[in-house]
């Protein structure tokens, strides 16, 4: 007998009597006819009133459905302890932890990664070699990676706001900042444009440019590279960029004949490092690599942590390990990345490694490197731990049954989520614990971290169908099951991402388009037609519950704490499913049980980058200033606006940017910072400063004279 059936068993000899059930029912129906407490403008739960109350009248047979509980699957325990406050008919928790693996050798990880393309021939070719009669790697020293670097000095931590009053890169989490396309320390704005770092004096209305140096390598046809984000700390620039080299040389030693060539498709994801002491005069100082395209990174205090996606090439042999096995760079010299520095996850889809290498920038050294034989998609960090999460898809074939004159056979497809906890302590990288669960992510807004517990949110789909086959009349017919829901679901995850809370069932054919966290509260805006803020309580991670849900015409996209009890929303209005121009929200979030759309402004742009990036938005709480670029008309423009309680939101200008009538690329790529009493607004093409006392332009200053995407300068390799 099994635990299920032992639990339907129990389950049976543990029902109340008639005689009881009679009672139970009378209280509730006079309990139900009572009237309920007034609910302003906000859609409590009524299924969490009716809980509660279910909760006291049962409380007599509590503590044996408890004794249930501890022998059911785990998939039951974890939805009765998750207080599914909308209940999620014919849907099972979906969710598994496990260990990651460690590659005893080489041959061990090339056998994973060839059982794996084995079985997928289909889709990857026959490109990877099966050949077991090659010889193992002997000399494993020679492919040692580059020596971990030991520093006199600890990463100090997050760099306090310089001499002044400015603002800087909007970010996640407070001391962790991101890499974006400008940066400043409030004495000078370091600008990122066609693989060129500009670098400009603030100084209001004599702003000037004091250097520009070409700063991505392209020295020959079969190679090239695109600088794409930077960090400033202290007085060193990191650019962060991808570059492709083709023929790229491995020293392997000091003997040119022992020189092997890196598979003819190599991506590298390029870490370059300058002294910006003297702005004037930048100096190259040093540049680090691995393999893979850039995913994300992250800095805090003085450690860099720099991931990559790290496609195989074509060109796999089990003899040559470089041909399977991700490289680092320092310079010219690439290696190849340790054994010991590899793990496998238990379920892998796509032979493609998330690369994770941590730099100091103070002395310009590599710190420790990680690989993990698994993708990375979505990048969360926080102050002790690096998620890393991927999409990965599960399909379950049932057994066949007969329908009619049919065979029927049912798919029932999942999408799914793999997460990676790496620890992360002074740069130093630990691969602590995975888990594979039911739901796609967002975005990184969709994971946080509190009180060492990890909470997401995710939209929960599934692609079910059935084959129903007539072979006698050569006859197959596919048909969608009727179960094939959207959903929303958020979990609580431990340390060792295992579930200990959770709610299912959320905003049913809706899904997710924003999410924020704040302490004990997370919040969460579904959209398909009504734009459902989620207020949800997690002071309790074992049993988190809805506390508020407004629905209000439109969406938001971005969500931003804006000061104490305020919560603003950048997002569209909405005719029912018809998608308007854009919109300002701030919702009143003081109350958790009665969250209310305070005021609600429209944006006459169709589109701004703030909606999808949230680096592209300023926010000043102190100022309480909101900036953004938006699309208006043909040209694009920036938006300022003040808000308070009120006024609601005051639009202070539009701001037109100098360079719109000989330069167009959107509202992508425009930065907004306030230094001392002037707004810088940087675009792709310009720097316009425009004082914040009526908004008058004071200086504009071009970067680019044409259009990057055709510049015809070439840029150089700094050596």
């Amino acid at each position: 007998m099994t635990d299920k059936d032992i639990f339907e068993d129990m389950k049976e000899q543990m029902k109340p009597s008639p005689q009881t059930l009679s009672r139970l029912m009378t209280a509730l129906e006079a309990e139900e006819a009572a009237p309920d407490p007034p609910v302003s403008s906000v859609h409590t739960s009524a299924t969490g009133r009716n809980r509660d109350r279910i909760r006291r009248l049962y409380g007599l047979v509590a503590a044996a459905v408890f004794v249930v509980l501890i022998i059911s699957e785990a998939f039951l325990i974890g939805n009765i302890l998750s207080g599914v406050l909308h209940p999620d008919p014919g849907a099972e928790l979906v969710a598994q932890a496990g260990e990651v693996q460690a590659p005893g050798d080489y041959d061990e990880l090339y056998a994973t990664i060839d059982e794996l393309t084995s079985s997928r021939k289909g889709i990857l070719g026959s490109v990877f070699s099966s050949d077991a009669s090659g010889a193992a790697v002997e000399d494993t020293a020679a492919l040692a990676p580059l020596a971990t670097q030991e520093t006199a000095d600890s990463p100090s931590s997050y760099k306090a706001a310089a001499e002044g009053d400015y603002t800087e890169t909007n970010v996640q989490v407070e001391g962790i900042d991101e890499g974006d396309i400008v940066k400043t320390d409030g004495s000078y704005l370091y600008v990122l444009s066609n693989n060129e770092l500009i670098i400009f004096k603030a100084d209001g209305g004599s702003t000037k440019e004091l250097s520009r140096i070409l700063v991505a390598a392209v020295s020959d046809e079969n190679s090239w590279h695109n600088a794409s984000e930077l960090y400033l700390s202290g007085d060193t620039v990191v650019i962060i960029g991808n570059e492709y080299r083709s023929g790229f040389a491995t020293d392997w030693g000091e003997d040119v004949s022992e020189k092997m060539l890196v598979p003819y498709e190599q991506d590298w994801t390029t870490a370059a490092f300058f002294d910006v002491s003297d702005p004037a005069n930048p100096v190259f100082l040093r540049s680090f690599g691995q393999s893979g395209s850039y995913s994300s990174s992250r800095l805090e205090g003085d450690v860099l942590y720099l991931i990559s996606r790290y496609w195989l090439s074509n060109s796999v042999d089990k003899n040559e390990p470089v041909s399977f096995v991700p490289l680092l760079r320092e310079g010219d010299s690439a290696k190849v990345m340790a054994i010991d520095d590899i793990r496998i996850m238990p379920s892998v889809q796509e032979v493609n490694y998330a690369v994770v290498s941590s730099l100091n920038v103070k002395s310009v050294e590599r710190i420790d490197q990680k690989s993990v034989l698994g993708s990375a998609d979505t990048v969360y960090m926080s102050y002790n731990n690096l998620y890393l999460g991927s999409t990965v898809y599960s399909e379950e074939v049932k057994e066949p049954y007969q329908e009619s004159v049919y065979t029927v056979e049912e798919h029932i497809g999942r999408q799914m989520t793999q997460l990676i906890r790496i620890g992360v302590d002074l740069g130093t990288l630990d691969v602590a614990a995975q888990c594979t669960i039911e739901g796609s992510l967002l975005n990184q807004f969709s994971l946080d971290e509190y009180e060492g517990n990890l909470r997401l949110v995710m939209t929960r789909s599934n692609n079910s169908y059935k084959i129903l086959k007539d072979a006698s009349h050569d006859v197959e017919v596919w048909q969608p099951l009727e179960d094939n829901l959207t959903t929303n679901a958020l979990y609580v995850l431990n340390p060792a991402l295992e579930i200990i809370g959770s709610i299912t069932g959320l905003a049913k054919d809706e899904q997710i388009y924003s999410a924020r966290f704040a302490g004990p509260t997370g919040y969460m805006v579904t959209y398909r037609q009504m734009d459902p803020l989620f207020a949800i309580d997690l002071s309790n991670p074992a049993a988190p519950k809805v506390t508020s849900e407004l629905k209000i015409p439109g969406f938001s996209t971005y969500l931003h704490p804006f000061g104490e009890g305020r919560l603003l929303g950048l997002g569209y209005n909405a005719d029912g499913a018809i998608r308007e121009n854009m919109k300002l929200s701030m919702f009143d979030i003081s109350d958790p049980f009665d969250v209310t759309e305070l005021v609600a402004m429209g944006v006459d742009a169709t589109y701004s980058e703030a909606l999808d990036n949230h680096k592209a938005v300023l926010v000043d709480t102190g100022r309480t200033i909101i900036g953004f670029a938006g699309e208006a008309s043909s040209s694009p423009v920036y938006f300022v606006y003040s808000y308070d309680d009120e006024a609601g939101f005051v639009l202070l200008s539009t701001l037109e940017l100098s360079s719109s009538e000989e330069y167009y690329s959107g509202s992508y790529g425009t930065r907004g910072f306030v230094i001392g009493e002037n707004l810088y607004v940087c675009s792709n093409a310009s720097l316009d400063v425009f004082g914040l006392e009526g908004f008058e332009k004071k200086v504009s200053l071009k970067i680019q004279d044409n259009n990057p995407l055709y510049a015809e300068t070439t840029p150089y390799r700094i050596e």
